[in-house]
């Protein structure tokens, strides 16, 4: 009798095991349950500050050494991932400001680079019209080589301006390994 019940017991896990085998052998979807984490010694990198904006230059506009009441700035802060300009020269709606920056890369990595333009201080900046010569998916950028950054600005509204309207701008960069 105990040999039965050992034969029957071996039976059954012999069969559990060949019902088990036999679905994976008939079957192609394999499932797993876990976390996935890839990493890339590139994408790890922040390119901080090996991608930044320098030599600013106010190409087309009013300049503060010009003596007038309303002028038009330029600048790169502390943080070169962050560009300034300031438009208060415009007045006819033929005006246009010109503002050009260069974008480093000096990573070992090709990047593609985006540019965001933020709003920081101004009294109507709906006013004016921003476009930058960066598409929206950015632009990429080769390891060791730079990229002239043009703003354009000008007014959204066809009436002469009476006194000033002001609006001030940020440009932010961001990177990523392309």
């Amino acid at each position: 009798m105990k040999n039965r019940k050992l034969a029957i017991v071996a039976f059954l896990l012999v069969a559990v095991l060949a019902i088990g085998v036999g679905y994976a052998a008939l079957t192609d979807l394999l499932s797993v349950n876990g976390t996935l984490e890839a990493h890339s010694a590139a994408a790890d990198i922040a390119f901080d500050e090996e991608i930044y904006f320098s030599n600013p230059v106010l190409t087309q506009g009013v300049e503060e050494s010009s003596g007038s009441e309303y002028y038009d700035t330029v600048s790169i802060d502390d943080d070169p991932d962050i560009a300034y300009f300031t438009c208060d020269s415009l007045a006819e709606d033929t005006d246009v400001v010109i503002y050009t920056y260069t974008i480093n890369n000096i990573s070992e990595h090709d990047a593609l680079v985006k540019v965001q333009t933020a709003e920081f201080t101004g009294v109507n900046p709906t006013a004016f019209n921003v476009t930058l010569n960066v598409p929206a998916e950015g632009v990429a950028l080769d390891a060791g080589t730079t990229f002239d950054l043009v703003v354009t600005v000008s007014l959204a509204t066809a009436a002469p301006i009476s006194g000033s309207l002001q609006a001030g701008y940020a440009l932010v960069l961001e990177a990523s390994v392309n």
